[in-house]
């Protein structure tokens, strides 16, 4: 996973800083990183919710998170890192046709 987000991260060096604040979100759930339901639900921009088929996000979760937005999830083949890095055209697809919609 580091050797996918140094190939596309503009900042390859925060590589730590990335993996010190996953590790600090995960053991302080209660933090105030999260957005609350009600936050969500008063989002008016569009959003689409993308997750990788083996990504470390629960299915679960990215699924409630959509419905909260009143948005699509898209599914995509591989892991947060590798569906960008190594196989990005199902991403640019579901992206395309976001944008496409968006601007209408």
């Amino acid at each position: 996973m580091k050797q996918e987000y140094e190939h596309v991260a503009p900042h390859p060096e925060n590589w730590p800083s990335l993996i010190a604040k996953g590790a600090e979100m995960a053991n302080n759930a209660d933090k105030g990183d999260f957005l609350e339901q009600t936050q969500l639900q008063q989002m008016t921009a569009p959003v689409l919710v993308v997750i990788g088929d083996n990504a470390i996000i629960r299915p679960e979760y990215a699924n409630e998170m959509a419905e909260l937005l009143d948005t699509k999830l898209v599914v995509v083949a591989g892991d947060h890192a590798s569906y960008i890095a190594s196989n990005p055209q199902p991403l640019l697809g579901h992206l395309n046709h976001f944008f496409e919609l968006s601007t209408r």
